[in-house]
């Protein structure tokens, strides 16, 4: 037909054509022929030179939108198509796709048609996605991008910077021309490209745009010219340049700072830049507050410009320093300057005057240190470098205090400084007391220069000195060790002469250069053999860990403490064995003791020789337990038994216990041996029987005297079926162990869990070990009920530094103060305080939030004084909680060094003033030091033992008000101990209905103190045994005397035989409710704030005036020794005077109204206590 041009390419593509019916005669084959084959020809390299033309394309079949402007384009992007498998539908498309390109390029965003990724694609554009698409096509319709290959190397450029972002897995980073080949953006170079990298990087591809990567190169442009020229640098640099290449943290603040350090040339990197923005945003946190919590590191201070030298030891002070400076105007060299200066001066604090470093007043003032002068700054540097100021708060502390003591040195007019500011600069003894009289002193000129102050301080202290001997602002009364020499006053042969404590020889001269025969040091359990006479020196290994000794012992020979060591002179008869006990404080200030065993080496030959005396360990079967039928055996010469004594009271207390035996021969001849009883205290569990939900909790357990060995673990366990609660009601363990580390008391805290559904009281039954010794309180249940808990309250007297105090010299009162400790509760609370004297109106004295203190402010009398205080919880709905803290005032009096009177072997003097156990009794009539102890009778106790008090475990007894007045130490006064100055009955009035009696009676007079539950008990041993005559006479100010009423609820008495003295502890089943004839021990049970409680409110205290009325003769054991002055017997004429004294008060209630005795409690109290009575 004449058709030329064909080929196996071709030929398909024409008769498909054909096949459409639009090729219908051979002249339009032949066009189509000549058409297909210039496509192929362009395709295959335009060797011919002459591109096909629109009207050569249009002669294929299906094709007549091909125009000659797009000519190019339709050669561009046919190129891309494969000659040998070209098809007509591929050039269809791809004129298509071009016509609508070059709508986009012509027209932009007015463009008509659309051009989608199949289209680029069908023009032969590879690397397309749904990301990069739709920018490319922004970027056409800009018209910038008129060819194929252009558009095709944006597309490469784009991807090249996608594939930086992430990862770079190709590890070549997107040139300055890939970059360059997108539209609108030129001005990348070649040596900026890791610049670029490292912006880029902070973009997302997953959202990149071509105007984020276009803001980023220009960034980029402007920074690196900054890095480069500095100062000199033709660009600017803005916050929002910065964050364009992901710099983040930048605010007003920061970024001129930021930009001054680039253009240092320091930064170098973006990276570099957003470490210095972190570190400088640290720094600024810091100051503001450091509300991360996190201070500022080295390696973020030396991210910034100029700064390497900071290191992390230094880093508090580096915050201290930073933290002087304005967040606001904060600047790159004041934070050098402030490192720079703490590095010096971490120098010379560590290292003093060999410090390498200087130290000059723009250096603290760079740190933050202000009012530094020439009269001041060499101060300053010689305490620096002396290690007395360690840190820049104590540095500033010291300057401050320094000007306000020298403008006030020079200027009157100025502030007066405070005590605290003389004793920041180091002036000592400057109190409240003295104060004003110093600041007195530096206003009338009597120093003219700071460095005399000190000597004006020492001169007015003086007076002071006659009670106080060692200046330690504790009066010698008070004083355990008076001269100050580090040796207690019973240990010290001179404890009013500071250089000399030893006197071995007895010749009132002091010993000088004692030499030990040996020196040795021991352990705990060591044994020492003793030679009669030799003097030993004894070194506690344990002293080699800082500890030192507080107290050594030891019945024979003659015993001191010097240089820290123990001196032991012998005896020239030396028992067979005894022992040396000795107390050390740890570093801590805990207190430890310790025995040393030492025996014979000069044992008299004819002497009875004991045969067992090693240690014995055994239970304790109460508050005292008997030893006497364990008692070693022992013989004569000959071998045969002799008998065995003991030396001393045949009961003994729980602990390690040195019970020495006598034994005798038929010639007279004895022996004594010392033996060791290791007697296992009984475990209570303390009787807290209830908590809250939503609250923490305590269980404690109490031991009813001192262990052998410590630690002390006390199993326990849950009782799970008598407990109607489980774990998830609180977090008790189903068993625990209790460990007491020293002491006679633990306790565990544990959470009890709230719920939020009504189930009304649960309870948990906790028990002790079978293992256990156990004492008559080995269960509690605690009760776990829904509500709110009423605040736990302690109010004391305290002194300055916060300890307590029950016992006050008149002249000591006015430096004192009252507080209360809240416990557990996290409302604040506000107290109204109130003064009372015995027998007056309250006076209010002052309000305080929580436990600030109170200052009391004014003189008191001898005599007991009440702190009372009103706590009302802050919006809540708990009601107000009252209670009260006391203060006895005590008269001045001489004690001696040669009279005991509380018979515990340490001299009056020795002991003073101290109260230990908080009872109010001073310590040198006080035997016992146990808060629910309280001795009868002093000289008993050393005899025979017994003849003491006991009260529930975690209760307190104090003195009442009775027997306090009477100056008497013991509960038990007797009623002519009362006095007959008219003014003194009305302390207890009389009991009229039985006077005769009465007057011959022991009126029993405490107060109990940490009432844990509804009721108290507390075990009386009478001093004559009850009998079927006998009644419990009550007191109380709102009814007088009257008979104990056992039919009240909460309140009870029980009986039990006992023994003289000696009793079973309170809750025992020795007791029966039954009288028992001739029983020596009373149980009285007392409800809080029933009708045997004096003050008649449940507040934690009770008050117990009360007797026991004889009817008729019984036979009475002998009582209490009378204090000294105290009369004999009851003479007719006290009694006549007696009934005087009630008919006058009768008569004066007439005209006076009621004048019953109104009196408040005697205590310290713990937790929440409102107490009052005697």
């Amino acid at each position: 037909m004449g058709v030329t041009g064909l080929d196996m390419v071709s030929t398909p593509q024409i008769v498909n054509q054909i096949a459409t019916g639009e090729l219908t005669t051979i002249a339009a084959i032949q066009s189509a022929v000549d058409g297909f084959n210039a496509i192929v020809e362009d395709i295959d390299g335009n060797s011919d030179g002459t591109l096909a033309t629109a009207a050569q394309i249009n002669a294929l079949a299906g094709i007549s939108d091909a125009i000659d402007s797009n000519q190019s384009l339709y050669a561009e992007a046919l190129s891309s198509l494969e000659s040998q498998t070209l098809t007509n539908q591929q050039i269809s498309d791809a004129i298509s796709a071009v016509n609508d390109l070059a709508d986009f390029i012509a027209n932009g965003a007015n463009a008509t048609a659309t051009l989608e990724q199949n289209e680029l694609e069908a023009m032969g554009v590879t690397g397309l996605d749904m990301v990069s698409t739709p920018q490319i096509v922004n970027q056409i319709a800009t018209g910038e991008l008129t060819t194929t290959a252009a558009i095709q190397s944006a597309v490469d450029g784009f991807n090249a910077i996608v594939e930086d972002i992430e990862g770079n897995n190709d590890g070549t980073l997107a040139t300055a021309a890939q970059i360059n080949a997108l539209a609108g953006i030129s001005s990348a170079i070649e040596s900026n490209q890791s610049l670029y990298a490292e912006a880029l990087s902070s973009l997302d591809s997953q959202t990149l745009t071509n105007q984020q990567i276009s803001d980023a190169i220009s960034a980029v442009n402007d920074l690196a010219d900054f890095i480069a020229n500095g100062a000199n640098a033709t660009a600017t640099l803005e916050q929002n340049e910065l964050e364009a290449m992901g710099v983040t943290g930048l605010d007003m603040v920061s970024t001129p700072q930021i930009v001054d350090q680039i253009a240092t040339g320091e930064l170098t990197t973006i990276a570099a830049i957003q470490s210095a923005v972190d570190g400088f945003n640290a720094i600024v946190e810091d100051i503001e507050g450091n509300n991360d919590g996190t201070l500022a590191t080295a390696a973020q201070i030396n991210a910034l410009a100029g700064i390497s030298s900071a290191i992390e030891s230094n880093q508090s002070l580096y915050a201290e320093a930073l933290s002087s400076l304005d967040s606001q105007t904060l600047t790159n060299q004041q934070i050098s300057d402030a490192v720079s200066a703490v590095n010096d001066l971490a120098d010379i604090i560590a290292n003093g005057a060999n410090a390498t470093a200087t130290l000059e007043q723009n250096e603290l003032e760079a740190a933050g240190v202000s009012g530094l002068d020439d009269s001041s700054l060499d101060r300053v540097i010689n305490k620096i470098t002396s290690g007395e100021l360690t840190s820049l708060e104590s540095i500033q502390d010291y300057v401050s205090a320094y000007n306000i003591i020298n403008d006030y040195l020079n200027d009157p007019t100025k502030t007066p400084p405070s005590s605290l500011e003389y004793e920041t600069v180091g002036i000592m003894a400057v109190s409240d007391t003295n104060l004003s009289e110093i600041n007195k002193g530096l206003k009338d000129k009597l120093v003219n220069a700071f460095d005399d102050i000190q000597a004006l301080v020492d001169t007015v202290n003086i007076p002071s000195l006659e009670n106080d001997m060692d200046g330690d602002g504790i009066i010698d009364d008070w004083d355990k060790d008076m001269d100050g020499d580090g040796v207690a006053n019973h240990l010290d042969a001179f404890p009013t002469d500071k250089f000399f404590s030893v006197d071995f020889n007895g010749d009132g001269i002091p010993d000088a250069g004692i030499q030990p025969s040996r020196t040795l040091n021991v352990g705990k359990d060591d044994s020492v053999v003793v030679v009669s006479g030799e003097v030993l020196e004894f070194i506690p290994v344990t002293l080699t860990t800082g500890a030192s000794l507080a107290d050594v012992s030891s019945r024979f020979g003659k015993i001191a403490i010097a240089d820290n060591r123990i001196l032991f002179h012998a005896p020239a008869n030396l028992p067979e064995q005894f022992y040396i006990n000795y107390q050390w404080n740890d570093v801590n200030g805990d207190v430890f003791d310790e025995l040393l065993k030492l025996t014979s080496g000069s044992t008299n030959a004819d002497a009875p020789v004991f045969k067992n005396i090693s240690p014995i360990e055994i239970d304790a079967e109460g508050l005292f337990t008997r030893i006497d039928a364990l008692s070693p055996s022992a013989v004569d010469t000959l071998g045969n038994p002799v008998s065995v004594t003991i030396d001393g009271t045949p009961r003994i207390r729980p602990g390690n216990q040195v019970v020495y035996w006598i034994a005798i021969d038929d010639q007279g001849r004895e022996s004594i041996a010392g033996q060791l009883f290791k007697v296992n205290p009984q475990v209570n569990i303390e009787q807290k029987r209830i908590a809250y939900e939503g609250e923490k909790s305590i269980l404690t357990i109490r031991l009813n005297g001192l262990a052998p060995d410590y630690p002390v673990n006390i199993p326990l366990n849950i009782v799970q079926e008598a407990s109607s609660s489980d774990g998830n009601d609180h977090g008790l363990s189903p068993t625990m162990i209790m460990s007491i580390e020293k002491g006679r008391t633990a306790s565990m805290e544990f959470d009890v869990y709230a719920d939020d559904v009504i189930e009304g009281t649960e309870t948990v039954v906790v028990n002790l070990d079978l293992s256990v010794n156990k004492g008559v309180y080995d269960s509690v249940q605690i009760d776990i009920n829904e509500g709110t808990p009423i605040p736990v309250i302690e109010a004391n007297v305290i002194d300055r530094d916060r300890q307590i105090v029950t016992l006050a010299y008149p002249e000591l009162v006015e430096e004192l103060s009252v507080a209360a400790t809240i416990a557990q509760f996290a409302i604040d609370i506000e107290f109204e305080w109130y003064y009372r004297h015995f027998g007056e109106d309250a006076e209010f004295i002052g309000n305080t939030m929580n436990n600030n203190p109170l200052a009391i402010g004014k003189a008191l009398s001898i005599g007991r004084h009440e702190f009372e205080y009103i706590g009302k919880p802050v919006n809540s709905d708990i009601p107000p909680i009252i209670g009260k803290a006391l203060l006895r005032v005590i008269e001045p009096q001489d004690l001696f060094f040669d009279k005991d009177s509380d018979r515990d072997g340490i001299s009056d003097k020795d002991e003073g003033f101290v109260d230990s156990d908080g009872d109010l009794i001073p310590d040198y009539l006080d035997s016992v030091d146990v808060c629910e102890l309280q001795v009868i009778d002093n000289d008993k106790v050393a005899t025979t033992g017994g003849y003491v008090l006991e009260s529930t475990p975690g209760s307190c007894l104090k003195l009442g008000l009775v027997s306090e007045s009477v100056g008497s130490y013991s509960p038990f006064v007797k009623v002519v101990d009362l006095g007959e100055d008219p003014n003194d009955i009305f302390k207890l009035p009389p009991d009229d209905e039985n006077l005769e009696v009465y007057v011959e009676s022991n009126v029993h007079n405490f107060t109990v103190t940490n009432v844990i539950n509804d009721s108290v008990t507390i075990v009386l041993p009478l001093t004559s045994p009850f009998t079927i005559n006998s009644v419990l006479r009550k007191y109380s100010d709102k009814e007088g005397w009257f008979d104990f009423d056992i039919t009240e609820p909460g309140s009870g008495l029980r009986y039990a035989v006992g023994e003289p003295g000696f009793c079973p502890p309170p809750g025992s089943e020795e007791y029966v409710d039954t009288l028992t004839e001739g029983a020596h021990c009373l149980e009285v049970t007392i409800k809080d704030g029933g009708r045997h409680d004096n003050d008649g409110i449940r507040n934690g205290q009770i008050d117990d005036p009360s007797y026991v009325l004889n009817n008729k003769s019984t036979t009475p054991i002998e009582g209490r020794t009378p204090i000294e002055g105290s009369g004999g017997s009851v003479s007719l004429m006290f009694i006549y005077s007696m009934l005087i004294l009630i008919i006058a008060r009768a008569f004066g209630r007439q005209n006076d109204g009621e004048r019953w005795l109104r009196t408040q409690p005697i205590c310290r109290f713990r937790g929440n206590r409102s107490p009052t009575g005697y």
